[in-house]
């Protein structure tokens, strides 16, 4: 599948840009994390982000603080424009979660991709059938 120029990253894709997993899904994040080293996509994240890649470190895989500070540093050094929330987004992302049943975290990372008329890609199948045309399945993207 074509990559599209620009794209939202959940914060699932970012995580797999540091940390390969071993299934389907990690072909899709190698293949976007060459493109994007190589310009050939823009991608920009949502500052929620952040947060979530300090849970993933720190409570999936147990890296104490002097890990898990470097593992944000190294987040921050691909320097990808930041998203910043908004009355605006936060509104849009609560109507998406009501009207999807999508989680608030899902919801704020589709009202992204939705304000910036790009796609969201992520591994999670259920924000992807949610999210329809707006969202790249991350498997996809390796195809």
């Amino acid at each position: 599948m074509a990559l599209p120029e620009t794209a939202v990253p959940d914060t699932a894709v970012l995580v797999r840009f540091f940390f390969p997993y071993r299934d389907a899904e990690q072909a899709g994040a190698d293949a976007l994390r060459v493109a994007w080293l190589a310009d050939e996509v823009q991608l920009v994240q949502l500052d929620l982000v952040v947060y979530e890649f300090v849970n993933v470190v720190t409570r999936i895989l147990g890296h104490g603080p002097e890990q898990a500070t470097d593992d944000v540093v190294n987040l921050f050094r691909l320097q990808m424009p930041i998203i910043r929330v908004d009355t605006g987004l936060a509104s849009d992302a609560a109507a998406l979660a009501a009207d999807l049943g999508l989680s608030g975290y899902d919801a704020a990372f589709l009202a992204s991709a939705r304000r910036l008329g790009i796609p969201l890609i992520t591994p999670d199948r259920r924000l992807a059938a949610a999210g329809g045309d707006d969202v790249l399945p991350l498997e996809s993207v390796a195809a």
